[in-house]
């Protein structure tokens, strides 16, 4: 199975969409080459709840919400709307439900009752079940920055995310406490049919078939990291960074590194560290600098200080051995 998609009633429509287009590919690359778990994409749910994107795991259940708005996005802190520079940022029709936090919540509230109904029932050891939210913002020229004053990176329990970052929040999906993994016949059939009553998403099939590849990859300990868009940021801040960083490696910036594909090459740039990078040999590199397959690089010391962190660039993906599950931002260090 890996990853399978469904559409609910506006299927016409919604292959159409360029931000859930460009997400998907991301999520096909991933769960079809580096994951060995399988998964469940929906788009534009009907039931039990509207939602943009719903995803399911063996593990887990998400629930995304798609704004695709320029500019400043920030709260107000009497009615609680969210606003774009000086825009009303809707969430859902005529803003009905206040703001796209509370959106996903409801969506999220809704899903866990059926859940409950087809796989749980009455008793306390279901009441931990989650079902996990998100807003991603698709625009490149959002700046949410100001949300997580409000909305901290540490709640697992509602992300708010750029694209390149959904498929680590996917990895970290999780019903909770509970006695549930779902079999590939109960996500295909008991999940996706009965509960949502999507059908086969036909239209994106040959659009996902051409999905781009990583020009590059980043291995940390036992979790890589593919290198999907044009330039990669590296470093501790999560809104900031598509590469994150734990914050155990105190030696590192919060935007550390850039790793760019240029034409002919592979280009790796300090964006202004306090510690410097290192390249193989334990010199500091003080200009854009070519990296070839195999190469070591040492954010924030060349030493093996536990501070500093060692990623490995390659330009070939990891055997299907070393297939690890990748955690999300908020969950600490990486396994």
């Amino acid at each position: 199975m890996t990853v399978k998609y469904y559409v609910g009633k506006n299927r016409d429509m919604v292959h159409e969409a360029m931000p859930i287009t460009d997400i998907i590919k991301q999520i096909h690359y991933s769960y079809n080459h580096l994951f060995d778990t399988p998964c469940v994409v929906m788009a534009n749910i009907d039931k039990p709840a509207k939602a943009d994107l719903v995803i399911v795991t063996d593990k887990g259940l998400g629930v995304i919400e798609l704004k695709h708005v320029p500019g400043r996005i920030s709260e107000d802190k009497e009615s609680h709307n969210w606003f774009f520079e000086k825009e009303l940022l809707n969430a859902g029709n005529h803003n009905k439900h206040g703001n796209p936090n509370e959106q996903v919540r409801k969506y999220a509230r809704s899903i866990r009752y059926w859940v409950r109904k087809k796989f749980g029932d009455d008793s306390p050891k279901w009441n931990p079940l989650k079902i996990q939210t998100a807003v991603c913002f698709t625009h490149e020229a959002a700046d949410f920055s100001a949300l997580f004053e409000l909305y901290p990176k540490s709640n697992v329990d509602f992300q708010i995310l750029k694209p390149d970052q959904i498929v680590q929040w996917i990895a970290g999906l999780r019903f909770g406490n509970v006695p549930l993994k779902l079999t590939t016949q109960q996500l295909e059939h008991e999940v996706v049919k009965e509960i949502f009553g999507v059908m086969e998403w036909q239209e994106i099939e040959p659009i996902v078939e051409k999905v781009w590849q990583p020009f590059g990859y980043l291995q940390l300990d036992n979790v890589t990291f593919p290198l999907m868009s044009r330039q990669v940021k590296i470093g501790k801040k999560a809104e900031s960074c598509t590469v994150i960083i734990p914050k155990s490696f105190r030696r590192v910036s919060r935007v550390h590194a850039q790793i760019e594909q240029k034409l002919g090459e592979i280009v790796l740039t300090d964006l202004g560290s306090k510690n410097g990078i290192f390249v193989n040999d334990g010199k500091r590199i003080t200009q854009a600098t070519a990296l070839r397959n195999g190469d070591k690089i040492a954010l924030g010391g060349p030493g093996t200080d536990e501070k500093s962190c060692l990623l490995e660039f390659s330009l070939e993906p990891p055997t299907s051995s070393a297939r690890t599950e990748v955690r999300t931002q908020t969950q600490g260090d990486v396994r």
